[in-house]
């Protein structure tokens, strides 16, 4: 009889724990719950195709919510590409106005969203980045649950490089003029322009014959042109080439490509590959 009445008492409990896992709790008087769900984002290929693509692509999912008078951060909800309801948001807020940024990226760091305008990185990292801004109004207990596509807002520089690498070429660092690390979404755009410098392990690719390496940018404007500095070094830092490229042009949500023979001397004239957002991609190859 114990026994059943044991069994019995951890079948309520479990019953119990399941029941409260799944229901949200109810707003308290003057308070609202706002549900979404990022549907997709808009994926313009920095490579050759236009498509738009699943929320499943991107490492990360944020939702961070302020205060529209103030900017001040009020919630913030982080999803990692694996976690249960992925893409599914809700949040329990006191009447009021407010801002609502949803972020997509990926890699391995996390975003910073503290200031609204200067959301950023460890390291001054720019990931491949997607966003939404939303002004909402919260004036009833529950709102109808809104669908989200986000937008990419980066900028990309490839560099490219034929012909033999170094047998000891160990890292490649790229330094940027012209764009940001830090971004603003109240204007979806760079919060100030930055100097930067990100350094790549290519130590793989030493004796090979292809090397790349893309840089990601926030910019302060739709257009704008960077200037890069890129420099080989090998495991004791001795630099091995270094080149600079001089107002390339750059917009959010293309790919501005130089290739070329890194490690040897000119081989023609500039140009410059624009991959541009509409899906009409217009091409013209620089080679260095």
């Amino acid at each position: 009889m114990k026994q059943n009445l044991f069994f019995m008492a951890l079948v309520a409990m479990l019953l119990s724990a399941c029941k409260n896992s799944t229901d949200e709790p109810q707003p308290s008087e003057g308070e609202g719950r706002i549900t979404f769900q990022v549907i997709n984002y808009q994926q313009f290929s920095f490579d050759d195709e236009s498509t738009r693509a699943s929320v499943s692509n991107v490492d990360h999912l944020d939702m961070a919510i302020y205060d529209a008078s103030t900017n001040a951060l009020v919630n913030h909800i982080h999803q990692a590409k694996d976690a249960d309801g992925y893409g599914a948001f809700s949040a329990t807020l006191p009447y009021g106005t407010y801002k609502v940024v949803f972020l997509g990226y990926k890699g391995s760091r996390t975003a910073n969203v503290d200031n609204i305008a200067a959301i950023s990185y460890l390291d001054d990292y720019v990931p491949d980045f997607f966003s939404k801004t939303l002004d909402i109004t919260i004036d009833k207990p529950e709102t109808d649950a809104r669908n989200v596509s986000l937008t990419r807002r980066v900028a990309a520089f490839k560099l490219g490089s034929r012909g033999d690498n170094p047998s000891n070429l160990s890292s490649l660092t790229i330094e940027s003029q012209g764009g940001s690390h830090h971004f603003n979404a109240l204007t979806n755009c760079g919060a100030q322009m930055e100097n930067r410098s990100y350094r790549f392990d290519v130590s793989a690719k030493a004796g090979k014959d292809t090397l790349s390496v893309t840089v990601f940018t926030f910019l302060t404007d739709a257009e704008s042109t960077m200037n890069f500095t890129a420099t080989a070094r090998d495991a004791n830092e001795n630099i091995l080439r270094q080149r600079t490229f001089t107002n390339v042009p750059m917009c959010i949500s293309q790919r501005t490509q130089y290739n070329g023979y890194f490690f040897e001397e000119d081989k023609s004239a500039t140009g410059f590959t624009l991959l541009l957002e509409d899906g009409d991609f217009t091409n013209e190859l620089y080679t260095y």
